[in-house]
């Protein structure tokens, strides 16, 4: 009865199928014991493999997320220039059809000064006929005044010499 007491907690079945057969309930006891300790070494062994490869895959899995956030704000900074490059693109583009704008007037105005400058030279030219022809003119104004001249003195010559002829 003491046996019983000591394994109270087991069912009395199992102490009614042990009993008859002569097994000592503190030697099954001390077998079962044994092999749940056996038992529960290789569940903790095998759990703590399983918490070992888990550990291992944990920090595989930070050391990615640790690459992976890296990469993540490498991506975003790169972003940021990309977003800082086509502004200051769109600003070239803008600098760059200011610049034809100028280069265009800078070229209308070489086409002035070199329209200009034909321009002055036919001026030139037509000035310097200007005092040619004013040149001639006073020739021919003198000639005229000598040829009027000359005209009054045949004119005189003929009246006297009609005035001779008829007298």
């Amino acid at each position: 009865m003491r046996q019983t007491t000591l394994l109270s907690f087991l069912p009395l079945s199992v102490i009614d199928i042990l009993f008859p057969l002569g097994i000592d309930v503190a030697d099954w006891f001390s077998v079962l014991y044994v092999s749940y300790r056996q038992k529960s070494e290789e569940r903790r062994v095998e759990q703590e493999a399983i918490i070992e490869k888990q550990m291992k895959e944990i920090d595989d899995l930070s050391r990615a997320v640790s690459e992976l956030s890296a990469k993540a704000d490498e991506a975003v900074r790169l972003k940021d220039k990309l977003d800082e490059y086509k502004h200051a693109i769109d600003k070239l583009q803008k600098t760059e059809n200011v610049i034809e704008k100028y280069k265009k007037k800078l070229e209308e105005g070489a086409d002035y000064r070199r329209q200009m400058k034909v321009l002055e030279e036919q001026n030139q030219e037509l000035l310097n006929r200007n005092k040619e022809v004013e040149q001639e003119y006073r020739k021919v104004l003198a000639f005229k005044s000598l040829m009027d001249s000359y005209k009054e003195q045949i004119m005189n010559l003929e009246n006297k010499n009609s005035t001779l002829a008829k007298d």
